[in-house]
């Protein structure tokens, strides 16, 4: 059959696609192999992680996902990819999709802690990618948390009004986390245009399905909180093309979120703690993919990467044919490895440790208020302004535990959902899920968000979402710097007891949040300032006895908006 023919059902793919998308796979594997390899023979890689075996796979999605978006949202549709660690060809093939060729280049940086590695300056180890400008967001060591960032990327979306698509790669061991509930959670409610794509390879790290997760069905579980549901076979291209394509652009025209569950192998252990044995035994999706596009025509039989007589005491690719394609990655990857090694790591010295440990905090002028206008308010009712204030812009939003109906902590959201339905949104019992999300929304750089906790007594169980958030500028090296503030009040009020009276303080005084700190109203105008210019994430406390006293009528005098914002009075 003449390749041309076999096009037609290939979605529009040519077979230049193909070629394209095969040796995406074979220099992502090449790359990973000799990573590997490094770190076993003390060759400067401290740590490795990834996915091999989930090469075909990830440039299958991201061919899809990158059609798909462009196809429905027009070129400057935006899509954001939480991946995690074994997404090596998904980033991988986005990066070419979009006028990269230096992926290889960033992954070897990084893996060898060089300055110039452009995801984290050398800060963190492979697979830990960061290029906002390229849609390929950061990737955390705590599996999970990239759900509840993409869940609120997406709601970003929908508050700028912006056609797009929020993409979280998860392994099925992850789906053990409660981020997944979280997400899926806030999916349903929120109708997100979010995908949430579960690679399956049935090990969490090293632990069977049995112990690893709970869910039994992807199906039901996405049935459960309205969500579409989609299956793959990952070890096939055509399999993993047809059902993103599908998944995704159900995704973006019908209003919700949908889970993909595709299947895929394991072809090496978690990381190189586990060992580094490539298993020869399993079904190998590269090797299956090159024999396909030979057995069609599109590539000759002498480029291909074939298995070949097993060996034990032979290296990985010696136990291979491999094929001039191969070949000639591997020499690439060579030349890459010479050209990174060669590249300074961070140093003191240089100033490289400590650059972009926090970002520079807002400066704006106050105007200075005519004495006539001045006016007498509670301090609740003065941060009600201060929230009016920002959320008039159209880029700020705010959600928490009853910050609409009820009008939020001590009142101060009162009326805003009225005025900005859109914009301020009440929340489930699920605090890490309120700060989860709007963190993910908080990565639109044009966006602030406030987030409210009803006591710090209960920020508890979002402490490590604290420490992200804090970590953030610095472990991206400077290129994210959420615009976030959460609010919660705290210190003892009487009749409090435990859990509604502690001071958080001395939990977090101690973790790099941009310096927890009491913010008088006037300070949430100058950090929530301009749409281009984050502040980094942060924590307001106020102490509950000063705005716990409600509203009362009458109590702001004159115009709100003509009102200067000042120092609070507490109440008496």
């Amino acid at each position: 059959m003449p390749v041309a023919k076999k096009m037609k059902v290939w979605a529009g793919l040519t077979a230049g696609d193909l070629r394209s998308s095969y040796e995406v796979a074979l220099l992502t594997r090449a790359s990973i192999i000799r990573c590997m390899q490094m770190k076993t023979r003390g060759e400067g890689v401290e740590f490795w992680i990834g996915g091999p075996g989930e090469e075909v796979h990830g440039a299958a999605t991201g061919l899809a996902l990158h059609r798909a978006v462009t196809e429905w949202a027009g070129p400057n549709g935006d899509l954001a990819l939480f991946c995690h660690y074994r997404s090596d060809a998904l980033a991988h093939m986005t990066t070419v999709l979009r006028g990269r060729e230096d992926y290889v280049h960033n992954y070897f940086r990084q893996a060898l802690s060089r300055a110039t590695d452009e995801h984290s300056g050398g800060r963190q180890m492979v697979m830990h990618l960061c290029q906002p400008h390229l849609g390929i967001y950061p990737v955390q060591s705590p599996v999970g948390m990239q759900l509840s960032k993409a869940a609120g990327y997406a709601r970003g979306l929908q508050i700028k009004g912006k056609k797009g698509l929020a993409v979280a790669v998860v392994g099925d061991g992850t789906t053990g986390e409660s981020d997944m509930h979280e997400a899926c959670m806030a999916a349903g409610l929120w109708g997100l245009p979010l995908l949430i794509i579960v690679t399956d390879n049935r090990i969490a790290i090293t632990v069977d399905p049995e112990d690893g997760r709970g869910i039994q069905s992807y199906e039901k579980y996405a049935q459960a909180f309205g969500l579409d549901y989609f299956a793959c076979d990952g070890h096939d291209f055509k399999s993993t093309i047809e059902a993103t394509l599908e998944a995704s652009t159900s995704a973006l025209s019908n209003g919700r979120a949908a889970i993909l569950h595709a299947r895929v192998p394991r072809l090496m252990g978690h990381s190189s703690s586990s060992g580094g044995q490539f298993d020869l035994d399993a079904r190998d999706p590269l090797i299956e993919f090159g024999a396909w596009l030979a057995d069609e025509g599109v590539l000759p039989s002498s480029a291909i990467f074939r298995r070949a007589e097993r060996d034990k005491r032979k290296s990985y690719f010696d136990q291979h044919d491999l094929g001039s394609l191969m070949n000639e990655k591997l020499e690439f990857v060579r030349a890459v490895i010479t050209d990174v090694k060669a590249e300074p790591t961070p140093s003191g010295e240089a100033g490289d440790v400590w650059r972009f440990t926090h970002p520079p905090f807002p400066r704006a002028i106050e105007p200075t208020p005519e004495p006539k206008s001045r006016t007498r308010v509670q301090y609740n009712e003065a941060l009600n302004l201060a929230f009016d204030r920002i959320l008039a812009n159209g880029r700020a939003a705010v959600w928490g535990q009853d910050v609409g109906n009820r009008g939020g902590i001590f009142q101060v959201t009162a009326g805003l959902r009225a005025k900005y339905p859109d914009l301020v949104r009440d929340a489930p019992i699920n605090e890490p899920m309120i700060l989860g999300t709007a963190l993910g929304a908080a990565l639109h750089p044009d966006l602030a968000l406030l987030p409210e906790i009803q006591f710090g007594d209960y920020t508890l169980n979002c402490l490590h979402w604290l420490v992200y958030a804090g970590n953030l500028y610095w472990t991206s090296n400077g290129q994210v710097a959420p615009n976030l503030t959460l609010r919660t009040p705290v210190d003892p009020v009487q009749g409090g007891a435990v859990y509604h009276s502690m001071s958080v303080d001395g939990f977090y005084g101690n973790i790099p949040v941009d310096q927890l700190r009491r913010l008088w109203p006037s300070a949430y105008r100058r950090r929530i300032r301009g749409p281009s210019a984050p502040a980094g994430a942060q924590t307001s406390v106020s102490h509950a006895d000063g705005t716990r006293a409600a509203r009362r009528a009458g109590r702001r005098q004159g115009d709100p908006g003509a009102a200067q914002i000042g120092r609070a009075v507490p109440a008496g």
